[in-house]
């Protein structure tokens, strides 16, 4: 049991949005190496971290656990 609760932790973050921002910025660094136009287009683009979050957690892909004294855990609802 503790190992499926290591396996859906998605870490601690400062907010739901951040943890969001995160794995954005991680697939956008991915796209990056792989297209070399990618980081102009990233000038036009304005991504809405808290919508991504929201319909996950609406979707039942992750679910988000307050932390005393402030952020969040994420966890992956699938798993």
């Amino acid at each position: 049991m503790l190992a499926s609760f290591e396996d859906a932790c998605l870490g601690a973050w400062e907010s739901p949005g951040a943890w969001a921002e995160s794995i954005a910025n991680q697939m956008l660094v991915v796209q990056d190496s792989e297209h070399a136009d990618a980081e102009q287009l990233s000038d036009y683009l304005e991504i809405d971290y808290e919508a991504i979050v929201q319909r996950l957690w609406l979707d039942g892909r992750i679910y988000i656990a307050r932390r005393d004294g402030g952020g969040v855990w994420i966890f992956d609802a699938a798993l």
